[in-house]
């Protein structure tokens, strides 16, 4: 899909229309559920949907398989066990 730029208008109570053209390019319906951010003072809004495919991107490089250790649990055996030989 090719970028889009759509001028839309913030009524009175805050509500903003997102253009037919837009929803109609992003398959929008009613009902479609959307999170929103400030990011560098810019009003980001992404269907839930993305935002999930989005982050389990870039998260994918940080799962772990069943009965793989976790980063966390190995720091927290090493300091124990540095804790054990120091006496404390």
């Amino acid at each position: 899909m090719s970028d889009l730029l759509l001028r839309t208008k913030m009524g009175k109570d805050g509500r903003i229309v997102i253009p037919a053209k837009a929803r109609a390019a992003l398959g929008y319906k009613a009902g479609t559920v959307f999170n929103i951010g400030i990011k560098n003072r810019r009003l980001v809004i992404e269907d839930a949907l993305s935002t999930f495919e989005r982050l389990s991107q870039e998260l994918k490089h940080m799962h772990w398989k069943l009965g793989q250790k976790m980063v966390s649990e190995e720091l927290i055996e090493e300091r124990r066990e540095e804790a054990r030989r120091e006496g404390v």
